[in-house]
This record gives structure tokens, sequence and C-alpha cells, in this order.
């Protein structure tokens, strides 16, 4: 059956931390059976042995969340962030 034909009660679009977490809420809801979750890009199922650099904080709420759905253990804090940079085209800011 193509995605086209088939009934969902909702469909997610972007399978990141919002898309994917937002998934495994729904799939928990007695109310909703289908739930389809686009991601533009492939998997990349292969392990890396880069670590990823990305740095993600996340407030009182959201670590409620994530404690709710079981999946804090797994990516919980590794280190302590004591300085930040962003940079832009044309300047910087520090926190």
């Amino acid at each position: 059956m193509s995605v086209a034909k088939a009934a969902y009660d909702i469909i997610i679009s972007g399978a990141g931390p919002v898309g994917s977490l937002t998934a495994l809420a729904l799939s928990r809801s007695q109310y909703l059976n289908k739930i389809l979750l686009i991601e533009k890009f492939k998997p990349n199922l292969q392990l890396s042995t880069i670590p990823n650099q990305r740095v993600y904080s996340i407030n009182t709420s959201s670590l409620r969340i994530l404690e709710s759905l079981g999946v804090f253990p797994s990516i919980k804090r590794r280190g302590t962030i004591n300085k930040i940079k962003v940079f832009s085209k044309d300047d910087s800011i520090n926190f």
C-alpha cells in the first residue's frame, strides 16, 4: 500500500529529536493507532567513531517529558557546558 492511499491518524514530518519524541509520545495514546513519521534523509545505522558535536540544552519541563517516555537514561548529560560561543557570518556572542 502506498503512503498516499494509506489512512493515518497523524503524519509527522521530520525524524529529528522533536519529531521522533512526538511520534513516540503519540504512539502511547489509546486514541491513535496509525502514526507515520517521515524523514527526508536515509538513516545512518553505522556507529561512528567520531562523537556527535551537537549540543542540546534541556530545561526542566523537557527533562520530565524525556523521563516519562523512558529515553532520558540513553541521552543523559555527558558533561557540563561552562561556555558557549555562537558564530554567525558577521559576528559572534559568548554565553
